[in-house]
């Protein structure tokens, strides 16, 4: 049976492709065998070193792949945004994504600081005809802004009805509206703007959003929790806390699961070794102990060995320490994992 053909749109710049090549390698791991992932990678600046080092995970998963550089062809004006760091023509590429991909007819959106945990297939599957895109709604706005009969969307990962925002011009009506509007989040607010009434609501597990555990989760319900913490099947490294910025990021286990799978592994380690060690308590532990793993396998042995030839308030003091160098191997042991 021929394979069906899933198209995958991802803006990058060639410094975020180590993240996204993790993303890539999460996506095809956990693929239905019956279809065929297609990427499109919109960017300004990859360079052909990066995209060798991709090609080099064709010598094991069976993908397709593309680069549309932007600065070939795409013009417009960028809006004035309130988050003044988001200036790049990256960001508001997927406003443009109907007439950059002219023969799609639907794609799935994602972005590079996200790992997928369950199958896109079953994304694919979802009937988005009478809609112009299908969302997961944004945890912040939940509790701050829109209110429950019109919810504001998250658009770092969206299906799109590229054929409807077609019909309805789309594009046009986004350039028109953006100088108009106090964008905080540009794409995804113009999104919400104009697809207010034309959005399909998908479960939270399709864009869990990892941040969400830290400061918002009294406001989901028992099913959107359950959405979150068990049945993820995309995980969202929303804001600062990343697996690649912090050895404390929530879920980062499985971020590093994939980017062993990767050829740019070497690199993501070596860069976050290279962090400043302030950043938490627990990076910097971790750090050391992970360094000092083939010490501290050394250290018990000997404890163990003092602790078998002691006796009385001796052998309490060694069996504490052999206890503790236990733990530091077995922590050790789950962070290289």
């Amino acid at each position: 049976m021929q394979q069906q053909i899933i198209d995958i749109i991802i803006p990058s710049s060639d410094k975020y492709m180590p993240y996204v090549s993790v993303l890539l390698v999460s996506a095809l791991e956990n693929i239905n065998k019956n279809y065929k992932l297609f990427f499109h990678i919109l960017t300004e600046d990859i360079r052909q070193e990066t995209i060798n080092k991709v090609e080099m995970l064709k010598r094991h998963y069976d993908f397709d792949i593309e680069y549309k550089y932007l600065n070939a062809g795409l013009s417009f004006e960028l809006p004035y945004c309130v988050n003044t760091h988001i200036d790049s023509k990256i960001v508001y590429a997927k406003l443009m994504i109907s007439s950059l991909f002219p023969n799609l007819e639907r794609a799935i959106i994602l972005e590079g600081d996200m790992i997928v945990t369950g199958d896109l297939s079953e994304l694919w599957s979802i009937n988005i005809d009478n809609y112009c895109i299908a969302a997961a709604k944004d945890a912040w706005y939940k509790c701050h802004r829109t209110p429950e009969t019109n919810p504001y969307f998250n658009t770092g990962m969206f299906y799109a009805n590229l054929n409807k925002w077609r019909e309805i011009n789309f594009e046009q009506r986004a350039i028109e509206l953006a100088p108009t509007m106090e964008l905080k989040f540009p794409d995804q607010d113009l999104f919400n703007a104009i697809f207010k009434d034309k959005v399909l609501y998908l479960d939270w597990c399709w864009n869990a959003a990892t941040c969400v555990y830290e400061k918002w989760f009294n406001v989901l319900d028992e099913a959107e929790k359950e959405q979150m913490v068990s049945n993820h099947k995309i995980l969202h490294y929303i804001h600062k806390i990343k697996p690649w910025t912090t050895f404390n990021s929530r879920y980062g286990e499985y971020f590093w699961y994939y980017a062993k799978l990767t050829p740019f592994y070497e690199k993501i380690f070596t860069d976050v070794l290279n962090l400043p060690l302030n950043k938490t308590p627990n990076d910097t532990e971790i750090i050391k102990i992970t360094f000092k793993y083939r010490e501290n396998i050394l250290k018990y042995w000997r404890y163990k060995f003092l602790y078998l030839i002691s006796q009385g308030k001796k052998k309490e003091h060694y069996k504490n320490k052999k206890a503790a160098c236990k733990e530091k191997i077995r922590e050790a042991k789950n962070f290289l994992r």
